[in-house]
């Protein structure tokens, strides 16, 4: 049986990425959270069934995936989708260094300017316009 899935999946995409793993965690989560408010009754039952339908395209999408021979435009999706999680996590990771550095704006040009922190009072030099002025760090 395994050899026969083996041939059967021979050329096949696999779907072994990172679109295929969140549309993994996507279906689960939004499967959890149909199955508990299609229980309530109201508007929160319809949102439930709604989700189910959801989960159900999900599944369709990932199965379509998995077995799809053109392996070319799943690792297109695949580069599209990390493109756009990188965005996103790029928003929230923005200001990750402002831990380590602290900016500051150049009296003269208004360039912002990095430097690190915990130096005390060092003398900075834009490197736009060259200017030189004394902050603490």
């Amino acid at each position: 049986m395994r050899e026969k899935l083996t041939r059967f999946m021979y050329g096949r995409y696999g779907g072994n990425d990172e679109l295929s793993r969140f549309l993994l965690i996507a279906w689960v989560i939004m499967f959890v959270a149909s199955m508990i408010l299609e229980r309530m009754s109201g508007i929160a039952g319809r949102i439930g069934s709604a989700l189910n339908w959801i989960t159900f395209i999900i599944v369709i999408w990932q199965l379509f995936r998995v077995l799809s021979r053109n392996i070319y435009a799943r690792q297109r999706e695949n580069a599209k989708f990390l493109q756009l999680k990188d965005k996103v996590t790029g928003l929230f990771h923005k200001n990750r260094d402002t831990a380590h550095y602290k900016y500051f704006k150049c009296p003269g040009c208004r360039q912002k300017v990095r430097v690190p922190k915990g130096r005390g009072h060092i003398e900075i030099t834009c490197p736009r316009c060259r200017a030189r002025f004394v902050k603490k760090s």
